[in-house]
């Protein structure tokens, strides 16, 4: 991290809502969490086209400490929490559907 990613990092609630969007069924069990839902929906959609008749992902919703994530990286907008995935309790997880062109 850098210190701009530091100092975002610390001036963060004690408690942060995290999100994670995924396609396939369990993924959320991983250390890149997103402080922004838009972004974790947008990757819940993403890779959609790659599994044929799928039409929704997933979007996985959690509460975390502040003092246990590892990294903030603020780069390519997606606001990126990096947490040990060990330490995840009270995991929400929805669909996200595709929206259909037409």
């Amino acid at each position: 991290m850098d210190e701009e990613e530091r100092a975002t990092l610390a001036s963060l609630d004690e408690a942060i809502t995290v999100y994670r969007g995924y396609t396939h069924p369990g993924d959320h069990v991983a250390p890149s969490w997103s402080l922004s839902r838009s972004k974790a929906d947008w990757f819940a959609i993403r890779l959609l086209g790659y599994r044929p008749g799928a039409s929704s992902g997933y979007l996985a919703t959690a509460t975390v400490s502040r003092d246990l994530v590892i990294a903030y990286i603020g780069g390519r907008g997606e606001r990126e929490i990096v947490i040990d995935p060990a330490t995840l309790a009270g995991v929400r997880v929805t669909r996200v559907r595709k929206l259909r062109k037409g």
